[in-house]
This record gives structure tokens, C-alpha cells and sequence, in this order.
């Protein structure tokens, strides 16, 4: 299966956040498995952007295997902690539920289709998804995202936003969506050196290789496998580097991707 996938063709890069959307969605979009649809995305990659969407829409469907997506979703966690936007809660209504306030990031904002977030807190918490244009959910990109600008990045305003009980979620596995997405981000980056660079590919389908069993065996992030994974994805990334940084400034600041998951 990983042979068939690496020497599939594919588009060798994007301009755009939308182009790259439009590639992914010819040739990604009708696959159902989780790392095969990671690997396709990173072979299609030719920016940590474009690596990080790969990767975070193969999370995304290994996370919540139940959804039917339109296409892109995004898992709206973080909200804001200084008081201005109230965080997300939902009220019971005759119709379901009222949902109101405030998801303060947002991946591909410009372009996601669904949104899959949390409302309220403890045990009265509920998980829910909802389409983009749905009548109450009103998405703002932010400017000039200081990380991964060409991802675009922004906020969920939901208002008086109605939702029925077919909207709730299988919570089952958001637990994993941290390890799955580090998981999932690193098997892109794989994928993505894999094609663009011939003297890492022996170490690229080697690691490709170990991270594809653990999708299928569920392995946490302090497991033993997952550690070497690491060290095999941050020594591909140290290689890479060396020769990248000198010629494009843009390497420095978003391969923090990958670094920032590291663990000694």
C-alpha cells in the first residue's frame, strides 16, 4: 500500500491556499483512510503550510471517523482567556441547541467547510459540527498570521447559532486529536521529503513505514515507537535545513512546525 501511494501522480506544489484545497479535493477528498489520505496531501506539498493541511485533514478524519465531510474541517479549540470573547457554551431549545461565543483560531479559515468544536465545560460539555454558512457562525481570517502565513488563520463568532441533536459528535476518540495530530502533521512531512528529496528518501519511507503502523495500532505519544518516530522525522527535518535555510528565509521560521513537537 505505502509503494502504491509514494509513486502515485500528483500536482508538485500549490500557489495558493485555495489551489492547494482544489488539488487536495481532487485527490484526496473520496479517500477514507486516514494515513492514506495524509500521505497523498504531504506528496502534494511544497510549503509547511500546505504540509501542516495535509496532515491536519488526516488527523481530523482518524479523530472523528463518524463525520461525513464536506471537505475541509477544522477542530476549534482555543478560545480566549482575557474576557473580551466569551468562550463557546450552548443552551437547550425547543429545536436542540443555542450555541453562542467565541473559537479564537481557526486553521484555513478562508477556506474550511466545517467546523467541529466544543460547547461548555465539564460534564455539561457538547461537541458538535456545523458548515461554513450555516445562519449564526460568522468566520474572520486574521492578517498577516506571524506563522505559516500562507495558512490562513482566524476567529468563529457563533451567535445565537441553532443546532439539532443530529449535529452532536462521537467524542470517543478526542482524547487522541493531540497525538493524532502530531502524528498525522510528521506522516505529511514524510510524504512531502519522500518526493521532493532523492538523499532522504531511504529515511523517509523507513519512518513512513513505523508511523503507518502505529496508526493502526492506536499508539499513544509516550510509547517507545512514538519517540523513535520523532527522532527519525527531526533528523530528516536537521538534514533539510542545512542546505535550506541559507536560500529561503521563510525555512527558519515555519519548519518551528515540526520542531515545536519534539520531545527529549
Amino acid at each position: 500500500m505505502l509503494n502504491a501511494l509514494l509513486e502515485q501522480a500528483l500536482p508538485e506544489g500549490a500557489q495558493s491556499e485555495a489551489q492547494y484545497k482544489s488539488q487536495w479535493r481532487s485527490h484526496v477528498a473520496d479517500v477514507d483512510d486516514p494515513f492514506a489520505a495524509a500521505v497523498t496531501g504531504g506528496l502534494m506539498a511544497d510549503r509547511f503550510a500546505w504540509v501542516f493541511s495535509g496532515g491536519y485533514q488526516g488527523a481530523m478524519r482518524a479523530v472523528f471517523p463518524n463525520v461525513k465531510f464536506a471537505g475541509w474541517g477544522a477542530f476549534a479549540v482555543s478560545e480566549d482567556r482575557s474576557g473580551e470573547m466569551p468562550w463557546v457554551n450552548w443552551a437547550a431549545s425547543d429545536a436542540g441547541f443555542v450555541i453562542d461565543g467565541y473559537k479564537t483560531w481557526i486553521a484555513a479559515s478562508d477556506v474550511v467547510d466545517q467546523i467541529l468544536f466544543k460547547a461548555g465545560r465539564g460534564g455539561s460539555a457538547r461537541f458538535f459540527v456545523v458548515h461554513r454558512g450555516h445562519a449564526g457562525l460568522t468566520l474572520t481570517s486574521k492578517e498577516k498570521p506571524g506563522f505559516l502565513p500562507d495558512l490562513s488563520q482566524g476567529i468563529a463568532r457563533f451567535e445565537s447559532l441553532l443546532l439539532g441533536e443530529d449535529a452532536l459528535l462521537d467524542t470517543t476518540r478526542v482524547p487522541m486529536f493531540g497525538t493524532l495530530e502530531v502524528l498525522f502533521i510528521y506522516i505529511a512531512f514524510l510524504a512531502a521529503s519522500h518526493r521532493r528529496y532523492a538523499d532522504q528518501r531511504t529515511a523517509a519511507y523507513e519512518a513512513l513505514t513505523l508511523a503507518q503502523g502505529m496508526v493502526a495500532d492506536w499508539v499513544p505519544r509516550d510509547d517507545l515507537q512514538f519517540k523513535s518516530l520523532d527522532h527519525q522525522v527531526q533528523s530528516i527535518l536537521r538534514d533539510i535545513s542545512a542546505r535550506h535555510e541559507a536560500e529561503n528565509p521563510d525555512w527558519q521560521r515555519d519548519k518551528k512546525l515540526i520542531e515545536m513537537y519534539h520531545r527529549e
